[in-house]
């Protein structure tokens, strides 16, 4: 069959104008790549020249507003297009706060197309080996700065969003009364904090501190989630929320094989933990700076702790065993340990409002450690081996021991000899009474 003159012509009139497009398209793809090529140069040399010269300064400027508080960037020393690192850098103490960082390198991270297209800055910060030092002020607040809310007046918006800690080590140096306590410091209405001055104590160190504190709701919220080693012993993890303009805090606590005095000196609670360990989990609800001890909830595990009761002449120690935390409510779980030379195990509840309403048990103990313990005068010389059932009861500021007490063993009284005896004794800090 032969070819149509009208195909031919088709074939031909497409052939010619595919050869007049295709030198148009060449040009112009060139032109566009060139434009292309062009911007990409000049949007790298930008955000090159911001990063080099305009990041340093924003970047202090913006932590500095949040934090209100000086912030020293060190030198670029590299960067890519979502993030760059700074050298040694500082927070310095200030005339008016002690509480200070330094850091062998600073990390920040940013989104770049929120930069170009929002001209939104939200930074990620990093810090590499930081030395933080925090220090307690005189109303006894560990958290003094305060946050300031995200700024919409700069051409570009700076936020800190995160505040990551690699490797830190911390000091915290807390403080305490020079004069003691007085009547209402645990919420029975009857004591009153002192108001001498108060002094810094000796300081509380952790190392490995890892984790983040996040602002949330616009600088209003820090969420923290960190870890750390004691330096003394033990490990700890907190997470939850501190409310910066309350400074109402909410926190879960997990501490292991923690030295006791250590947690005293760092937590308000009416149980002085002077010797021995802790491990447990709490949550704790408290408002920094007021006096009232927090609400805890959760367990504690005593081994070989010796702990002060207000308001008791002497500490109880070697105490081992469990308490349960329930807000105000301390409850003693068969804790076992000796109140000077007298051994015995303890059940019952201590609140921080109401007072004490605890049960103990002696199984055996010689009259002599009795007396010695509780300072007793006898009105005639008494031998022998004792056991007792126990209750200490009362308000925080007088509690009061009582109990029955009989012989385990002969005993003698005033030259004579008993088979058994029992009897009951009621103790104050004060008086006693048999």
């Amino acid at each position: 069959m032969s070819n149509s003159p009208n195909r031919d012509c088709k074939f031909q009139l497409l052939y010619s104008n595919k050869h007049l497009w295709l030198p148009v398209l060449t040009r112009s793809g060139i032109a566009c790549s060139g434009i292309l090529l062009v911007g990409l140069v000049g949007g790298a040399w930008r955000l090159w020249n911001f990063i080099h010269k305009e990041l340093t300064p924003l970047a202090e400027k913006s932590l500095t507003n949040t934090l209100n508080r000086p912030v020293k960037l060190g030198e670029v020393r590299r960067f890519s297009l979502v993030g760059v690192e700074f050298g040694a850098s500082a927070i310095p103490a200030t005339p008016t706060d002690p509480d200070r960082v330094a850091v062998d390198a600073v990390e920040v991270g940013f989104d770049p197309l929120q930069l170009l297209f929002r001209q939104t800055l939200k930074l990620d910060v990093t810090l590499v080996n930081p030395d933080v030092y925090v220090e307690q002020d005189e109303q006894e607040r560990w958290i003094t700065t305060t946050i300031a809310k995200p700024g919409k007046a700069e051409a570009i918006q700076t936020d800190l969003d995160k505040l990551r800690f690699r490797n830190a080590h911390v000091v915290l140096v807390p403080r305490h009364k020079n004069g003691g306590e007085k009547e209402g410091e645990w919420g029975d209405g009857s004591r009153q904090r002192d108001a001498s001055p108060n002094f810094p104590t000796s300081p509380v160190k952790f190392s490995s501190v890892n984790g983040t504190a996040q602002l949330r709701e616009k600088n209003q919220v820090m969420r923290m989630d960190l870890t750390g080693q004691s330096s003394n012993s033990g490990s700890i993890s907190l997470k939850g929320d501190v409310r910066l303009k309350t400074l109402a805090a909410n926190l879960q606590i997990r501490g292991q094989d923690l030295v006791a005095s250590d947690v005293t000196r760092l937590v308000k609670l009416p149980l002085a933990l002077q010797a021995g360990q802790v491990s447990g989990d709490l949550q704790m609800q408290f408002q920094l700076g007021q006096t009232q001890p927090p609400l805890l909830f959760g367990n504690v595990d005593l081994q070989r702790v010796q702990f002060q009761v207000p308001r008791l002449p002497q500490p109880f120690i070697n105490s081992q065993g469990t308490l349960r935390f329930q807000g105000r409510e301390i409850k003693l779980d068969s804790v076992t340990g000796s109140y000077g030379k007298i051994p015995l195990v303890a059940n019952g509840v201590i609140d921080t409002k109401t007072g004490y309403k605890v049960a103990g048990r002696v199984n055996g103990v010689n009259v002599a450690d009795v007396q010695e313990t509780l300072k007793l005068k006898l009105p005639v010389p008494v031998t022998g081996e004792l056991k007792a059932d126990l209750k200490f009861e009362g308000k925080l500021t007088q509690p009061i021991l009582s109990g029955v007490v009989a012989t385990s063993k002969p005993a003698r009284i005033d030259k004579v000899d008993f088979d058994t005896a029992s009897g009951k004794f009621e103790f104050s800090p004060k008086d006693a009474v048999i």
